[in-house]
């Protein structure tokens, strides 16, 4: 009965060693599939940032661009405010004429 005790503890011990062995490997198997998706998200996330900044550059553009056509059509409107003020001016001092000389 010893014997088979031994016998079966020395098999429990190899089994256990062997367990250990795969658990070791599916531990590194695993590492290796966690940084590979690591190093996938660092590409990801460097492409977004590339992109944000992109994004970034091209909204400021447009609002250079839109405050310049603001300006512009502020500087219009101003204008045409000037020309209708200065008509309504010399219309206001325009005289009628009137035909005096009668045939």
């Amino acid at each position: 009965m010893d014997e088979i005790f031994k016998f079966q503890e020395s098999l429990i011990d190899s089994l256990q060693r062997e367990d250990a062995k795969f658990t070791t490997t599916d531990v590194a198997h695993g590492l290796d599939n966690e940084i590979s998706r690591a190093k996938e998200y660092c590409g990801r996330l460097a492409n977004l940032k590339r992109d944000i900044l992109s994004l970034k550059d091209r909204a400021e553009k447009l609002a250079t661009r839109s405050n310049k056509i603001l300006d512009e059509k502020k500087r219009v409107d101003i204008e045409k405010q000037r020309s209708k003020e200065q008509r309504e001016i010399l219309e206001r001092h325009l005289e009628p004429v009137v035909n005096t000389n009668r045939d």
